[in-house]
């Protein structure tokens, strides 16, 4: 193509970065060498007819580890380590400066003793960190961002309103809720994503939840006959302890019922939502030994 087009490959432009050799054991084995360029101008990504991507854009490497960490993309480590180098980097000249002497060492194998890459695996506990298919690990919040949530909930909801949380619009969504939510972003994008699976349990629209409590959820339906099982069995005054409450979805039927309901979990954001999604009524221990 190059010479039907009489064009020239500038491999002047591209900068060694890094190299990679996939497991032994792996059944696809690779030797990769990654290389950077600073961006020509007016360039822009491959079109959407392209056979060989689902979508196209270009978006910050820290905006793409957002993705990986909220559980919307899956990476095998050799492009999340270089997510991560690019994300350490605010102008090109930085990141071209730093690669004046690279060194091109291999990346032996799944480099579980290596501190650089301890996130990734430790996120990623699998057999193999080059395997995507093997992630299926989800992240919730910190306290704080659930303080966020909680604080910013009816402003948050409308920004969510306007998402489609569609598989090919996961970083158009993640890009659009950083702009307007910053360092919360990531945290209001799995609410989203987390209230699409409840609301198929029915549960209330305005739960703060995560993507995994709300998979692990009870349908409240279910959770309805539960409680009324139990208001029939222990009587009217009875008390009941959850003893792994997470968001609270089996404690808002009981509540309902006029059962005095005690929730604690071990994760202590967790105990914050439900405390606010029971509201007033929600007794709680923030750990539970």
């Amino acid at each position: 193509m190059l010479l039907q087009n009489n064009l020239v490959a500038r491999t002047d432009l591209l900068t060694p970065c890094s190299r990679w050799v996939s497991p032994e054991t792996d059944k696809h084995q690779f030797d990769l060498y990654s290389f950077v360029a600073a961006l020509p101008h007016d360039q822009e990504p491959d079109d959407d007819d392209s056979i060989e991507v689902s979508s196209t854009g270009w978006f910050p490497p820290s905006l793409i580890l957002d993705g990986w960490r909220a559980g919307l993309l899956r990476l095998v480590i050799p492009t999340w380590a270089h997510m991560l180098f690019l994300s350490e980097h605010t102008t090109v000249k930085s990141l071209l400066d730093t690669l004046q002497n690279p060194s091109m060492d291999p990346v032996l194998g799944d480099p579980i003793h290596d501190p650089r890459y301890q996130e990734f695996l430790h996120l990623h506990p699998t057999k193999n960190a080059f395997n995507p298919h093997h992630h299926t690990t989800t992240v919730s919040y910190s306290i704080d961002e659930v303080h966020y949530l909680i604080a910013h909930n009816a402003d948050i909801t409308c920004h969510l309103a306007t998402r489609s949380f569609a598989p090919r619009d996961a970083l158009t969504d993640a890009t659009y809720l950083r702009e307007h939510l910053g360092e919360y972003g990531r945290a209001a994008m799995e609410l989203g994503r987390a209230r699409y699976t409840a609301a198929r349990k029915q549960l209330p629209a305005d739960w703060i939840v995560c993507h995994e409590s709300a998979q692990q959820a009870t349908p409240l339906p279910v959770a309805r006959v539960r409680a009324a099982r139990l208001a029939r069995t222990l009587g009217p005054d009875a008390r009941i302890h959850d003893i792994t409450c997470s968001i609270g979805t089996e404690g808002h039927a009981p509540v309902a019922a006029g059962i005095q309901y005690f929730g604690s979990d071990l994760d202590p954001s967790r105990v914050i939502m439900a405390r606010h999604n029971l509201g007033a009524t929600f007794s709680h221990r923030e750990r539970c030994e």
